[in-house]
């Protein structure tokens, strides 16, 4: 994996591997001037839905949009008691998450974040948005 630094004191970016998928996420640094919601912080949070997301990606009959969805509530659900969650300074990341099926691979990328990942040994397919 390839990351660098943001503004805090950890790098707020993180990779989750299975055998048969791969979740990326980073991190977002809270603005200068809002006071953080959340003790944690950022590099916990992806920590935190980044483990809970692999494991939701490996049952097929979850959808990623589901296992997304889950997944942030879980976590949230985590802290929910030591942290003010609507404060407007809480940790947030960018997702993308790959699961490979026996007929298909599934794909959610985010805004901007890119993974670029080998299907044979002769191909690569890149999948990438930007909004």
């Amino acid at each position: 994996m390839a990351s660098t630094q943001g503004v805090g004191a950890a790098n707020e970016d993180t990779v989750h591997v299975s055998p048969t998928g791969v979740v990326v996420l980073d991190g977002l640094s809270a603005p200068k001037g809002l006071p953080m919601g959340c003790v944690h912080g950022t590099p916990w949070f992806v920590r935190q839905l980044g483990t809970t997301l692999i494991n939701l990606i490996g049952d097929d009959e979850v959808s990623l949009q589901e296992a997304l969805r889950v997944a942030i509530t879980e976590v949230n659900d985590l802290h929910r008691d030591t942290c003010d969650l609507d404060q407007e300074a809480v940790p947030a990341s960018t997702v993308v998450m790959i699961r490979e099926r026996a007929l298909c691979r599934g794909h959610r990328p985010p805004t901007d974040s890119l993974v670029a990942c080998r299907t044979t040994a002769t191909s690569s397919r890149r999948y990438a948005t930007r909004q």
